[in-house]
């Protein structure tokens, strides 16, 4: 028999994603790995039933060659922060089999998006990649981190995604318009990067991206790459009325939000921000817990992730 491509696998599935769809996707691709025997040695399935599960199951994987995360974002988080609790040498290659809402981090890795079992097809022949992740006090995050009417967006879609059955850009749009029209006060902001670049203002947007996109596809920050050792940041001088937000909202879909005059992009490997008073925090998609200050950080080369075929020509800078 021929050595196993993925060897001992751990599938750690989200049977909630897409309205309860992924628990029949779960097991069927359980199965399908299991008559694979010239791709696995052994298939190991772990459903999450609960915030942070995904994690406790990522924290118990150095046995495993191969972590398998099958969900979106808000799993593939979950999972990052299990192995990153694990010795670097003990941590088993990640492969992300994406159907989430968003899938932002798969966009950014190249991924197949809602196809599960055409994703794990691709992987097997896939490269790999060793990766950065970004660090905001104890907690790792992959793709996105933002705090203020950005991030208020980012946690108004949790709950609408259940009630119109939105995703991707009409979801993040139709929240974003729903925030907008309710505040447009910003946060200000107190921010140092890499102890001597100092920079202040009244965020609405204040967005850290070790990828490029946010919400579904939105390029927040056009130039991230996740192997390039630093982190990128979007965020606003001033708040902008009603309607310019709204119109920054639209060209972001495409990155032209960038040449707004009130608009910064820099990078940074190091950052200590304050903010009064406290804004609403996401990290991947998910509610933070809220504070004034935070560190945050790169981690250079954390995690050996499978990539699509096209990734190390889109970040060969």
């Amino acid at each position: 028999m021929a050595q196993a491509t993925f060897g001992s696998v751990l599938l750690i599935a989200n049977p909630y994603s897409q309205n309860g769809k992924c628990e029949q996707i779960a097991q069927d691709i359980f199965r399908w790995l299991q008559e694979m025997p010239s791709w696995t040695s052994k298939v190991d399935l772990a459903l999450t039933n609960s915030p942070g599960h995904a994690q406790e199951h990522a924290e118990k994987s150095a046995t495993y060659n191969t972590v398998v995360a099958l969900g979106g974002d808000g799993l593939v988080h979950e999972v990052i922060n299990g192995l990153m609790s694990l010795e670097e040498n003990k941590r088993p290659l990640l492969c992300i089999a994406p159907v989430g809402s968003g899938n932002d981090f798969a966009m950014t890795l190249g991924l197949t998006i809602n196809n599960a079992k055409q994703a794990l097809e691709e992987a097997i022949s896939a490269p790999t990649a060793l990766i950065d992740l970004g660090k905001v006090n104890d907690d790792y995050f992959m793709e996105t981190l933002s705090f203020g009417l950005d991030a208020a967006i980012a946690i108004d879609t949790i709950e609408r995604r259940k009630e119109t059955g939105k995703s991707g850009m009409a979801l993040y749009l139709d929240s974003g318009l729903r925030v907008f029209s309710k505040k447009q006060d910003g946060y200000h902001f107190k921010a140092i990067l890499d102890h001597d670049h100092e920079i202040e203002g009244v965020e609405v947007c204040f967005a850290v991206q070790n990828g490029a996109t946010f919400g579904g596809g939105f390029q927040i920050c056009p130039a991230a790459d996740p192997k390039d050792g630093k982190l990128d940041l979007c965020y606003t001088y001033d708040a902008p009325s009603r309607l310019n937000a709204i119109k920054l909202i639209m060209r972001a879909r495409n990155g032209k939000h960038v040449s707004s005059s009130i608009i910064g992009i820099t990078t940074f490997k190091h950052m200590h921000v304050a903010f009064d008073p406290i804004p609403p925090a996401q990290i991947d998609g998910e509610k933070l817990e809220q504070a004034k200050t935070f560190d945050i950080e790169i981690v250079p080369r954390a995690l050996r992730v499978v990539v699509g075929s096209q990734f190390f020509e889109k970040y060969s800078r």
